[in-house]
């Protein structure tokens, strides 16, 4: 089992899981079926991360599949022959920071108090919704399945995304 750190973990959070057996570290870059599976927890990337930043950490990291998190938002992204992964939060949980947000505090909690939003660059709130993703990699493709909860029901999305073998990329 493999583990990133995010901003909000510090050294005991790491080590605790080093206790248990999970490998930790800010990356990993792990094979899987002839394929190198990216993961980190995206900080540096920020809240809304573009394609091209997406892109950048892919290549720096030498990876056909990038997973990052920090957002809490579920996304599966198919840019120029890569796969590029967010899977969420499994609990729904998400941390405003309410020191940024000063008089406005008393509002957003009203507005929040039901269930747990996130507040974009823009001034939105988006709810934050409880997410994974299984990945089956096999040798002719990746099966992506998106796991969610709305309204109280497990909803499941699969993709089937076909490998190329004669490519550059992985990914037709």
């Amino acid at each position: 089992v493999y583990a990133v750190t995010g901003n909000q973990d510090n050294s005991r959070t790491a080590m605790g899981l080093k206790h248990i057996g999970i490998k930790v570290a800010k990356t990993h870059t792990i094979p899987c079926n002839g394929c190198k599976i990216s993961l980190m927890h995206g900080e540096d990337l920020g809240y809304s991360p573009t394609t091209d930043d997406l892109e950048e950490a892919r290549e720096f990291l030498n990876a056909d599949i990038l997973v990052w998190g920090h957002t809490h938002q579920l996304k599966v992204l198919w840019e120029n022959g890569h796969l590029f992964l967010n899977p969420g939060t499994i609990t729904g949980a998400y941390r405003l920071s309410w020191a940024r947000f000063g008089k406005f505090v008393p509002l957003l909690l009203k507005r929040v108090a039901a269930e747990a939003y996130y507040f974009t660059k823009t001034g939105e709130f988006l709810p934050v919704q409880p997410s994974f993703i299984i990945l089956n990699i096999g040798k002719n493709n990746v099966e992506v399945e998106r796991y969610t909860i709305e309204e109280s029901k497990v909803k499941l999305k699969k993709e089937i995304i076909e490998r190329r073998q004669d490519a550059l990329s992985l990914f037709s």
